[in-house]
């Protein structure tokens, strides 16, 4: 269960952000980050959806020898919605649906590292927020994740 409390989000970003430029040397990272807002999460949950999101950006972009992360956000009254985008290899839609299940890849894994959990872990956090996570992609030209979460009343 999440133990909500306020986070910048614009600090936790900026500390994944060091810490993704000093441990990923593997590929140069140009960020585009907009202004974020303070969301009311669990703040633990939520670095990892980042960690995660970030990695995988990260890491679906090496093959092109650079990575472009970009994130931002849209709001209503009701929800913050975050989008989190790159410009990796992308993947196809028609397997969409194995996206965010567990030990499920969508490119081999030879390729790519990973144990296949991490998406299901972001799920299973955004869905304990009440929130909605969903992806748009296009091979070899990127992926974008969209995730809500509520704004308490």
């Amino acid at each position: 269960i999440p133990k909500k409390e306020w986070v910048q989000v614009d600090t936790l970003i900026q500390q994944l952000r060091d810490a993704f430029n000093l441990n990923t040397a593997t590929v140069p990272i140009k960020w585009d980050i907009s202004p974020l807002p303070t969301v009311f999460v669990d703040p633990a949950m939520i670095q990892k959806v980042f960690e995660v999101l970030i990695d995988n950006a990260i890491k679906f972009s090496t093959p092109k020898g650079k990575a472009y992360i970009g994130i931002s956000t849209e709001e209503n009254p009701r929800e913050i919605t975050f989008k989190l985008e790159d410009q990796g290899v992308g993947f196809n839609m028609k397997y969409y649906h194995k996206l965010f299940a567990i030990f499920q890849s969508l490119h081999k894994r030879s390729q790519f590292q990973g144990n296949g959990i991490g998406l299901a872990n972001v799920e299973r956090i955004i869905h304990h927020h009440d929130g909605k996570i969903w992806a748009e992609s296009q091979v070899n030209k990127g992926t974008i994740f969209f995730f809500s979460i509520p704004i308490p009343l």
